[in-house]
């Protein structure tokens, strides 16, 4: 009898998770990098007037085996998000989300003030941006 909150709660976790996930079929954006900008392929997290997206990208660790030579000791994969308007992305992080979110979520000074606590961090970030959009339209 224990787990059946446990399977409603994870069940309302997918479905949640499903309705803030766009159609999740690879889209072309123009990445900024600096004061460039280039069309790379990305997926789709939150679809609206402010979008989140995402790069797979490998990471390869390496361990120094001598002065002058390394080797690859483990690669992974982990999505760089990308957050922007239109088609045009930029790379958001624990680093510089609240500058980001300032920037893209404006007009919402509750909000921002919120930036950092419990549920208003970087790992919310779908549900802060799918918020946002939903008391936006029109």
């Amino acid at each position: 009898m224990k787990s059946i909150p446990k399977i409603i709660f994870l069940l309302i976790g997918l479905f949640l998770g499903n309705a803030l996930m766009a159609n999740n079929e690879p889209v072309v954006v123009l990445k900024k990098d600096g004061s460039e900008k280039k069309e790379t392929v990305m997926y789709q997290v939150v679809d609206g007037a402010v979008k989140l997206f995402y790069e797979p990208t490998a990471i390869t660790e390496y361990e120094r085996t001598s002065e002058d030579d390394f080797v690859a000791i483990n690669t992974r994969m982990v999505n760089i998000y990308y957050i922007g308007t239109g088609n045009e992305v930029e790379q958001i992080n624990p680093g510089n989300y609240k500058r980001l979110i300032k920037k893209y979520l404006i007009n919402e000074p509750k909000l921002h003030k919120k930036l950092d606590k419990k549920n208003f961090r970087f790992e919310k970030l779908p549900s802060i941006i799918s918020s946002f959009n939903k008391r936006n339209r029109g």
